[in-house]
C-alpha cells in the first residue's frame, strides 16, 4: 500500500476536519517517520489486542474491516464535533441537543450498516484499494 492510500485509510479518519481539510487543500503533510511510527503502534496494538482475545478493529492483512456499533457512535461523535466546530451547532453546559444530533447520526448509520446492539453488533466488510 503507497504512502498516500494509508494516509487516506488509516491516518486521516481519525483527524479533526481542520485537519483534513488542510490535508486535501497540500497544507498538511505527514512525514515518513510519523507513518512509520503510526504503522507500528497499529502493529503492536494489533498483538496487544488479539492477545487479550479482543477484537482488532484496523489494519488487517486480507483487507477486511470490522466496523461496531461503538465504531459508529465515534463517528457520530467525531461528526457533532465538526458540526460545533463549524459554528453549526453550540456546545455548552447544557449540550442544547448535541447529544440528539449525535444519536440521530449513529442511528442512520446503523440502518445503513444493519447493525443493532443486541443482535447485530459487528460487521465485516472488504477495504478496496
Amino acid at each position: 500500500m503507497n504512502t498516500k492510500l494509508y494516509i487516506e485509510k488509516y491516518i486521516l479518519p481519525y483527524e479533526s476536519s481542520e485537519n483534513q481539510l488542510a490535508y486535501e487543500k497540500g497544507e498538511l503533510e505527514y512525514d515518513s517517520d510519523y507513518i512509520k511510527e503510526h504503522k507500528l503502534d497499529n502493529e503492536e496494538w494489533h498483538w496487544g489486542l488479539e492477545s487479550r482475545g479482543i477484537t482488532y478493529r484496523g489494519i488487517t492483512n486480507d483487507n477486511t474491516r470490522e466496523i461496531t456499533y461503538d465504531d459508529t457512535r465515534d463517528i457520530a461523535i467525531r461528526c457533532v464535533d465538526s458540526l460545533v466546530g463549524m459554528g453549526i451547532l453550540v456546545d455548552d453546559d447544557d449540550c442544547n441537543g448535541t447529544f440528539e444530533v449525535q444519536d440521530l447520526i449513529q442511528i442512520e448509520i446503523n440502518k445503513v450498516l444493519k447493525l443493532d446492539i443486541d443482535n447485530n453488533f459487528k460487521i465485516t466488510i472488504n477495504d478496496r484499494e
